[in-house]
């Protein structure tokens, strides 16, 4: 056996020792713990969300809604209102675009499941169209048609028209995949738009142009090249007079610094300028006629809370009116405060390596990947982490610190090879990782040895201490030699 395995096998065997102690324990914990107070009631849970809708007329109300059931509205100011059945009802609906912090994370590559989109909604007047997408972060795509009763491929389309082959790749059109599910998005809405007709025409960006194509009529339009384009999506507009189902659509594109109207037929109606403290975050966006609209941007979040930023511009980006919400949190949760909660997980997985790894990636990351940190780094991230952990972190730490030591004891009384492997594998494995060893593997009787006089293992046939041999075992008589 090479001096690689002596060391991998053991090692192995009391990794999965330390993760089968670990589920113990953190079950142990959770019966022992949490289920006593949980029946008790110290633990209350609250179920309590609340919204902002925006009325017909631009009035924003605040929704609020207890354990799933509404409960009252009231304005900004914390005047309860009634509001109608008819008003929610027509009430405004955003337009939700992403900035360009939310283009700027990862996004892997598609799956294959991923890559076919579906553009027009089923109906038995209409084909069946989807996008396939190459699956590239900065790929490329054609459209692909199917008769919606026999299911026949009918033709694809690319840059050059309609054609009953592929088209080939240099045909496709580019399609960036951080831009695609927004795409999608706007497809998929205006599938419940109420609308009917076969040849309604979809807009998207496809490398710096804005096209509008129709299918299966096959036009494609390019309404404009800009290589700052961001996204685009479904505005919803419904007048008092109409009724739900035939609601005016518009078709709304951002830019870096601007937000772009057009209507259904491509035609742009109008534009405004985006304040320049919004041009970095995900908003969505309200259209609310006489050239002004409104910006609903969500700020600060904790576990409970969230802080919402309400803001009116005209045309030219000048704000009107700003205003600050704080809104009840959306989901349940614990009423413990955060850094008891971190206890808690410190007594569930007593790892510093779980702990560290919360730490140093789970931790920053929730605040990196909120829809309001668009200024913050990984360095600011932590800084927020790590106030609220260091005290469970450290206490782990100086425990696994000491079982680490004791496993360094051992090692050296026992004579053992690997001493700081196995040291570093304590550390590292807490409480279960110190299971994991000791349960690895048998241990050798301790007894004196006749020459210096300490304990010391007899596995092996000299002194681990002095260096000289154990005696021979005296002869019974009862022995058989081969």
């Amino acid at each position: 056996m090479s001096k690689q395995n002596i060391i991998l096998q053991p090692l192995g065997l009391a990794m999965v020792l330390t993760v089968g102690f670990a589920f113990v324990i953190a079950l142990l914990v959770a019966l022992i713990v949490l289920a006593p107070i949980e029946a008790g009631n110290e633990i209350k849970v609250k179920q309590i969300s609340e919204d902002i809708v925006i009325l017909r007329d631009g009035t924003p109300i605040i929704r609020r809604f207890e354990k799933y059931k509404y409960a009252e509205d009231r304005t900004l100011d914390g005047k309860q209102i009634d509001v109608s059945y008819k008003e929610l009802t027509n009430k405004l609906e955003p337009a939700w675009l992403p900035g360009p912090f939310n283009l700027k994370k990862v996004w892997l590559p598609l799956e294959s499941t991923e890559r076919i989109v579906p553009v027009v909604s089923r109906s038995p007047k209409e084909a069946y169209w989807y996008f396939v997408h190459d699956g590239n972060l900065e790929g490329k795509g054609y459209f692909i048609g199917y008769d919606s009763k026999s299911w026949y491929c009918i033709g694809y389309y690319g840059r050059l028209g309609p054609s009953q082959n592929i088209p080939p790749e240099e045909e496709w059109f580019a399609m960036d995949v951080r831009k695609l599910i927004w795409t999608v998005l706007t497809w998929n809405s205006y599938r419940y738009s109420g609308r009917e007709e076969s040849f309604l025409g979809r807009i998207m960006i496809s490398g710096n142009q804005l096209l509008f194509f129709v299918l299966p009529r096959g036009s494609v339009t390019t309404l404009m090249e800009s290589n700052d384009m961001i996204c685009v999506n479904l505005l919803e507009l419904q007048k008092p007079d109409q009724d739900y189902e035939f609601n005016p659509n518009l078709w709304v594109l951002r830019t870096s610094d601007r937000i772009i109207l057009f209507d259904m037929s491509g035609k742009q109606l109008s534009s405004y300028v985006i304040p320049k403290d919004l041009r970095n975050p995900e908003f969505g966006f309200y259209e609310l006629g006489d050239e002004k609209a409104l910006i609903y941007r969500g700020r600060k979040y904790t576990v409970d809370k969230g802080q919402e930023q309400l803001t009116w511009i005209d045309t030219s980006g000048k704000i009107l009116r700003r205003e600050e919400v704080v809104l009840a949190g959306s989901e349940s949760y614990y009423l413990f405060p955060e850094n008891t909660r971190n206890w808690i997980s410190a007594l569930l997985v007593p790892e510093p390596i779980f702990m560290i790894f919360d730490v140093l990636v789970m931790g920053p990351e929730r605040f990196l990947e909120s829809e309001i940190n668009e200024e913050m780094n990984y360095t600011s991230a932590l800084a927020r982490t790590l106030p609220n952990v260091w005290a469970p972190l450290l206490a782990v730490c100086i425990l696994s610190a000491v079982l680490a030591w004791l496993c360094y004891r051992r090692q050296k009384r026992m004579a053992l090879p690997w001493t700081w492997v196995w040291v570093a594998f304590v550390f590292l494995g807490g409480v279960p990782g110190y299971l994991g060893y000791l349960f690895h593997r048998r241990w050798p009787v301790m007894e004196k040895c006749p020459t210096c006089g300490k304990n010391v293992p007899h596995d092996r046939e000299v002194c681990c201490s002095c260096g000289s041999e154990f005696p021979v075992p005296e002869l019974k008589g009862i022995e058989v030699f081969a």
